[in-house]
């Protein structure tokens, strides 16, 4: 999964589990700030990222988002339940999983085998 995906989703969780508008996340791997937008209900998301300029949105079926970024093909499934979330990134075929606890978002991403931490 790119670091920018990664960011995203991260954001994402972030806003849903917390209920909390956010200017973006802090991606302590990249020791920098990664400004994002944008809207996240229950069943429609269109995330702004302002560094790269594009989309990531998408829409809920049943208990699973379906998005896409920047118009790739391959879409990256979300599903999240309580503080957790899990989902699949299609265009690499990678697994991650994560959690969001107070100010912070953990993301587990089976294709590097790496935890990745950010600030929200």
């Amino acid at each position: 999964m790119t670091t920018n995906v990664r960011a995203c989703i991260a954001y994402i969780a972030g806003r849903s589990i917390s209920g909390n508008q956010l200017a973006g996340v802090y991606d302590y791997s990249q020791s920098k700030k990664v400004p994002l937008s944008g809207s996240v209900t229950p069943d429609h998301i269109d995330i702004y990222d302002t560094g790269q300029n594009c989309h990531f949105l998408g829409d809920r079926n049943g208990s699973r988002y379906t998005l896409l970024y920047n118009g790739n093909p391959h879409p990256v499934t979300l599903e999240i339940k309580g503080n957790g979330f899990r989902g699949c990134d299609h265009g690499t075929s990678t697994y991650f999983n994560g959690k969001v606890q107070s100010n912070s978002v953990n993301i587990y991403d089976c294709e590097s085998g790496l935890s990745f931490h950010f600030g929200i």
